[in-house]
């Protein structure tokens, strides 16, 4: 479970972007992996999303990880349950008739619980400054 996100504020770097070797791009996108796996992590801390709002987590923050490539850099989260955090939704009962878990010490059946979405992953403006000051200071190392 991830998001993609473009931005205007890397477009004036993309030429030079381009000219670096795979090796060099890699580590580029490895840079930017870690400021959000870095920002996501911090947000669950504070129990915010990427846009200040309030919430409450759960256990996702233990599974966030980021990983790059030569051609993208990337957050997110392999547990089963991220989506729903993420976008929220409704689960329903499918192998049997109710869902069960405990609350408060108390166990509860329904057939179906919708889930408010809590988004955890996203770029914040912060997020993006970040990574811009990122990839001027990797250029500028990389091109002189």
């Amino acid at each position: 479970m991830g998001v993609r996100a473009k931005f205007e504020e890397l477009d004036k770097h993309i030429e030079n972007i381009k000219g670096l070797d795979d090796k060099a791009r890699e580590e580029l996108n490895d840079n930017i992996a870690g400021i959000l796996e870095s920002s996501t992590v911090q947000r669950f801390e504070e129990e915010r999303d990427p846009d200040g709002k309030k919430w409450k987590h759960g256990y996702l923050c233990g599974s966030i990880i980021g990983q790059a490539t030569k051609d993208y850099a990337e957050v997110g989260s392999a547990m089963v349950y991220a989506a729903i955090h993420q976008y929220g939704g409704t689960i329903k009962a499918k192998v049997k008739n109710f869902l069960k878990f405990n609350v408060g010490g108390r166990w509860a059946s329904k057939k179906a619980v919708t889930i408010t979405a809590r988004p955890y992953l996203g770029l914040s403006k912060r997020d993006e400054a970040d990574i811009c000051r990122g990839v001027e200071n990797f250029l500028n190392g990389a091109l002189s």
